[in-house]
């Protein structure tokens, strides 16, 4: 199998992973607050782990030169096996993803008969910023800050993508993204929709074909 078919699996692995340990959307009054990827908590590449694919079997004779469907079948396997290995380790099975710290300590609480919270925000400063704002977000807090915010913004000035170079070597690609305000594309569709939205983009862009090299 080529190296896009363990693609496809390992991304399958890691979208289930978030599914099932960190994804939820928050809503306030019927609108979702965390819609961007800076306060929804998908998993990173740092925070995947080492992942193994072994493919077995033939090709499938229905499909189209016998390709078979990867990207969702591993999607739907991981959050009932971290659920389980979750019920394993703590002897309580939780029916509510995602399984973040906080729900699998409460678990475990609930489990020796202890109450579901224990200390407080007073006696842990580091909490106070988030406690502070869990209480304003709901009072008006996240109303302000989308009215206000984009006014109180710096300013930045449109910019356009001038050059997409298209590197046929490994120095060609480093080289074209050591100049500056370059940037790598992969896809493209989200610098695409920017500039049409006037919002700043990297002048310079540069395609990275799958070279050999840099699949080691």
């Amino acid at each position: 199998m080529g190296h896009h078919a363990h693609g496809q699996v390992e991304g399958g692995v890691v979208m289930g992973m978030g599914a099932v340990l960190s994804e939820s959307l928050v809503f306030d009054g019927g609108r979702v607050v965390n819609a961007s990827y800076v306060d929804y908590d998908v998993p990173r590449a740092a925070e995947s782990p080492e992942i193994s694919t072994h493919f077995l079997g033939d090709g499938d004779p229905v499909g189209p030169f016998g390709a078979k469907g990867l990207g969702e079948i591993p999607l739907l396997v991981i959050g009932p096996a971290v659920t389980n290995a979750i019920s394993h380790a703590i002897g309580v099975r939780l029916d509510a993803a995602p399984h973040t710290p906080d729900q699998v300590l409460a678990a475990i609480r609930e489990r020796d008969g202890l109450p579901r919270r224990t200390g407080s925000v007073g006696r842990s400063p580091k909490r106070w910023w988030i406690h502070a704002m869990r209480w304003l977000y709901p009072r008006g807090l996240h109303g302000t800050l989308r009215r206000w915010g984009p006014r109180l913004a710096p300013s930045v000035p449109p910019t356009t993508i001038r050059e997409i170079a298209v590197p046929t070597s490994e120095d060609d690609a480093l080289q074209s993204l050591a100049v500056p305000s370059a940037h790598p594309l992969g896809g493209g569709t989200d610098l695409l929709a920017r500039e049409t939205q006037g919002l700043p983009v990297p002048s310079c862009s540069s395609t990275s074909p799958a070279y050999p090299g840099w699949l080691r």
